[in-house]
């Protein structure tokens, strides 16, 4: 699935060829991703975007994935990752790098996997809704791309 985006993640080798055990944190994650995504149900993401004039990060997260950018547009920066939500693949996460107030969460599930995985875990399957359309909460839609896969989106007001 990872090549249908454009994206190729591989894991770190040691010398031998053998996989190099890593740290993981609180949120059962190496990377840091557990941590800066864990109020994406609330559409609380706090430094996880792009400053519009610098085009720098405070987000370390995001600051550690400089070489892993995909964009696809202007309006946003686009990081071919892979990662876990909630107990979903993500393998593409897109956060403003201009005023524009969106985050997403492309996952590699189909819309209806996804949205049964996220009522398991967080108690919604994130339809469309007033909250959705305020930025209180995300919407899970289909991937126009790609009709296997779905994506969390939070249109959050700064």
């Amino acid at each position: 699935m990872l090549a249908a985006t454009g994206c190729a993640v591989t894991a770190p080798l040691s010398a031998a060829g053998e996989k190099v055990p890593r740290y993981q944190n609180q949120y059962g994650d190496e990377s840091g991703f557990g941590q800066e995504t864990a109020g994406f149900a609330n559409c609380q993401l706090g430094d996880l975007y792009l400053d519009e004039y610098s085009g720098t990060t405070r987000s370390r997260y995001l600051q550690s994935l400089a070489g892993k950018r995909c964009d696809r547009e202007d309006t946003l920066a686009q990081f071919c990752i892979a990662e876990r939500f909630n107990g979903l693949k993500v393998i593409r996460l897109a956060v403003p790098k201009t005023t524009t107030p969106i985050f997403a969460l492309y996952l590699d599930a189909d819309l209806e996997t996804a949205r049964a995985t996220l009522k398991q875990t967080l108690g919604s399957e994130f339809h469309a809704s007033p909250a959705s359309a305020q930025g209180k909460v995300p919407e899970l839609i289909q991937d126009p791309e790609n009709d296997r896969a779905s994506i969390l989106i939070c249109t959050k007001q700064f």
